[in-house]
């Protein structure tokens, strides 16, 4: 049995801790969106280490209460596999890996004895001089020339410490950096995905549900009526009626009978359907919508490769900083900490992750932008022309009105 207890309670938060059970990822985001279904919770965030649920509502106390301990009666038998494309598993793989680096420098700074932690130091640092020393040869000035001076210089002084930290945090702002760009694609994606969980497989004529991720190809899906076909498929037994307006836009919809394909997205109107799974749930539409958000980065918008530019720009301005540093002070260090504080990195990646952030909110609005440079083009448009019905329109008939 859960028990709950009251860590911190404000008028529109509160804090609980669970106790009773050891929760695992999948379930942690199974009481998320168990709570979300009140009306009054607005946001809930598990942390699954400590076992706490931190709650935003609206201010309904008695309501937010009723549905804390309405958790005691959930099946978390039933709680959905998390893919590997999960925001929470995401979020702990890289959670995990700046913890992991922290205790290992933490760790060599306590432990090791100097000689081997400046070996150390040296072993880590070569990467970053090679990195540097390759960037010269292609004769660019980039924000990796800075790295790697930097710690170069400070290895060449015999101050391991500092080429440590150095290197710690560069290594930090890295995972910062793709854990902050991957969540963002993650999230948009998921917002655009299909939010189908689980499926009847037909097994020896025998229904029996199954997570969507487990599905492999060839395997027989039952669809019915009302229901979002999840994966791609052909129908090899029964007749249904699919809407396919969300791939078409036709706002009729189509029968679809033996030997003939559908498609994952699509709804069921009418009918029953035993479909074989032609791909999975790793090569349908999710992973596709992923992929399409990652490589539309590549579909970079003027600002951004302008602020690429003007980044490696300011590189120079740095070692000139660092040499007039060094004429007037005739001091090393003082020199190197000019290169050491370095904000070209800052505005390389701010830019990114504002487009990101619209492309985010425009999928929230339901509208999907798939790259910077279309943002940037529709702020120029004086004319937007549509070219079918669904784009705008949901395909869907809605009564008015009777005249008698």
């Amino acid at each position: 049995m859960l028990q709950f207890s009251v860590v911190r309670k404000l008028r529109n938060r509160l804090h609980v801790k669970v106790t009773g059970h050891r929760f695992t990822e999948a379930e942690a985001a199974y009481v998320e969106d168990t709570l979300l279904l009140n009306d009054a919770i607005l946001d809930v965030t598990f942390y699954t280490r400590s076992s706490q649920i931190a709650i935003k509502h609206t201010g309904d106390s008695e309501s937010v209460r009723d549905a804390v301990l309405g958790l005691r009666d959930l099946d978390l038998s039933e709680a959905p596999a998390l893919n590997e494309y999960s925001p929470r598993l995401v979020n702990k793989k890289y959670r995990e890996m700046m913890i992991n680096r922290t205790a290992i420098y933490l760790g060599k700074k306590v432990v090791l004895p100097a000689p081997i932690a400046a070996a150390w130091a040296w072993f880590d640092g070569i990467k970053f001089i090679g990195k540097a020393i390759k960037t010269l040869w292609q004769r660019k000035l980039t924000v990796e020339v800075l790295d790697g001076v930097a710690i170069g210089a400070a290895l060449l002084q015999k101050d391991y410490p500092t080429a440590g930290a150095v290197m710690y945090l560069l290594g930090i702002g890295d995972i910062l950096e793709e854990w902050t760009h991957r969540k963002s694609v993650l999230n948009l994606a998921q917002s655009m995905s299909l939010n189908v969980d689980k499926v009847w497989v037909l097994v020896d004529d025998i229904e029996v549900s199954k997570p969507v991720n487990e599905v492999v190809a060839g395997d027989q899906i039952i669809i019915r009526q009302g229901e979002v076909i999840p994966l791609d498929g052909t129908v090899i037994d029964g007749v249904v009626l699919v809407n396919e307006s969300s791939m078409t836009g036709e706002p009729e919809a189509v029968r679809r009978d033996k030997d003939t394909s559908v498609y994952a997205g699509t709804v069921v109107e009418d009918g029953k359907a035993i479909v074989e799974v032609r791909s999975t749930s790793k090569s349908s539409r999710y992973e596709k919508i992923v992929n399409l958000i990652e490589e539309s980065e590549q579909m970079k918008s003027g600002m951004e490769q302008q602020a690429y530019r003007m980044a490696d720009k300011l590189v120079p301005i740095s070692f000139i900083g660092a040499g007039l540093t060094y004429l007037l002070t005739r001091n090393v260090m003082k020199a190197l900490s000019f290169v050491m504080v370095d904000f070209s990195c800052a505005l390389k990646l701010s830019i990114p992750l504002a487009v990101l952030s619209a492309m985010q909110e425009a999928s929230k609005r339901g509208i999907t932008v798939k790259g910077g440079k279309f943002l940037e083009q529709i702020a120029q448009a004086d004319m937007i022309v549509f070219d079918k019905t669904g784009t705008l329109t949901k395909a869907e008939p809605e009564f008015e009105q009777i005249i008698p």
